[in-house]
């Protein structure tokens, strides 16, 4: 890849070859976490970029690349990212700005006190949490909860059903939301999760 001289199409080209190592590893996922999540994840992060000055190059990379990583995806601990990223023509700078984002904006750093504290950070936690909540998150949620044997529903908010896990994570998600913008459309999806779950109780009775 030699483009030197013209760093956008370096950019495009770094860019269409990162989606192809992403639905190469993730295309066949059935936990809620395949191409298709990363595909909303990067469109929603680019619509937020839109609205603040930040590294719109960055902010994709990192959407693109988020959960190639992340525990649930992986039993052992993996640096697939960093070795990726240090095989593509990119500066040290953007190279370590992606790996703290990557490594940084899951729920489960954020309950460790973890913060992201870039602005492309705070805009890919983001799209990465508004796709948990909403008609799309009941989904990935059940998607999630049957790729690991979880039950539907125990009797419980405090177990490991999927039903659990709303309380657990997915209600709180909206009073996490980094933008405004993110908060506005997190309420919007949590008010239509707080309905499903209305019904699924009511439907219980």
């Amino acid at each position: 890849m030699n483009m030197k001289n013209n760093p956008l199409a370096l950019e495009q080209e770094i860019l269409k070859e990162t989606k192809g190592f992403v639905k190469e590893l993730l295309e066949s996922d059935s936990s809620g976490h395949d191409y298709e999540h990363i595909f909303r994840v990067t469109n929603q992060a680019l619509t937020l970029a839109n609205k603040y000055p930040c590294d719109k190059f960055v902010v994709e990379m990192a959407a693109l690349l988020h959960d190639i990583d992340d525990p649930k995806l992986n039993p052992e601990p993996t640096h697939k990212v960093e070795t990726y990223l240090n095989q593509i023509e990119l500066s040290r700078e953007r190279i370590e700005k992606i790996l703290s984002i990557t490594h940084n904006l899951s729920f489960t750093k954020s309950k460790k006190g973890i913060i992201v504290d870039s602005i492309e950070g705070k805009i890919v936690q983001d799209a990465d949490r508004l796709d948990a909540i909403g008609a799309i998150g009941i989904a990935r949620c059940f998607a999630y909860g049957g790729a690991n044997s979880r039950p539907i529903y125990k009797g419980s908010t405090d177990d490991e059903s999927s039903i659990a896990h709303f309380y657990q994570k997915l209600l709180k998600l909206k009073d996490m939301m980094n933008l405004e913008e993110s908060r506005n459309i997190a309420i919007e999806r949590t008010a239509l999760m707080n309905d499903y779950l209305h019904a699924f109780f009511e439907e219980l009775k």
